[in-house]
């Protein structure tokens, strides 16, 4: 076994934990967290498999935008977290039916493709092919991607930047603002700046 295998079976299995933990977390914020693991771990494994466009889409859609948009969404909610898992006994079905679903899917999948004749396959493996562009003008890409985003379409870029971080700190300050009003809070400067001549009075007692 070779570095990349190792590393392919370690990258893999971070993403079947961090799956597991974020179909189990009871926090919600923790589960998104988790998800964010399992996208960059995908991506890194398509990296490696020499797929770097469907890499960065990863990483722009789902990453930067999908989970995000689920961060602050997750923010600005006041989401009660359960605190035992009594409460989703009666998704335990619905979720046995879909993952019944996806392991036949993959199965029947794996069945047919072993099943297909390799000859056709066989043949066509005989003839000769020659990637002309690697010889013509060897570029990647990312490069191409890059090119055409910091170029041509660099406008409608930096005003989807922009759009995000009007969104982000829209978020931020819905989120500072307190909700519960009769909550007391400590003023850090004023309890300083106190002296002995505004601390210190006399109280005129009307006891007898």
């Amino acid at each position: 076994m070779d570095f990349f295998q190792l590393l392919f079976f370690l990258l893999s299995s971070i993403i079947f934990v961090s799956a597991i933990i974020t179909i189990s977390a009871k926090n919600p914020i923790n589960s998104l967290l988790f998800m964010i693991l399992v996208f960059v771990n995908v991506v890194v494994l398509l990296l490696f498999l020499k797929t770097d466009f469907l890499a960065m889409l990863f990483l722009m859609v789902y990453v930067g935008a999908v989970a995000v948009l689920f961060l602050f969404v997750l923010m600005m909610l006041n989401i009660r977290y359960p605190e035992s898992g009594k409460e989703l006994i009666h998704l335990f079905p619905m979720g046995i039916v879909f993952a019944v679903i996806f392991l036949f899917s993959i199965g029947a999948t794996f069945i047919y493709n072993s099943s297909l004749s390799t000859s056709a396959f066989d043949t066509i493996n005989h003839i000769p092919y020659v990637n002309w562009i690697n010889h013509v003008d060897n570029i990647t890409n990312i490069e191409v991607i890059g090119q055409l985003m910091y170029t041509y379409y660099f406008t409608f870029f930096i005003m989807c930047g922009i759009g995000l971080l009007v969104a982000m700190l829209g978020a931020i300050i819905l989120t500072s603002q307190p909700k519960d009003f009769s909550v007391k809070r400590q003023q850090i400067y004023q309890q300083t700046a106190r002296s002995s001549s505004n601390a210190i009075f006399t109280v005129k007692s009307t006891l007898k």
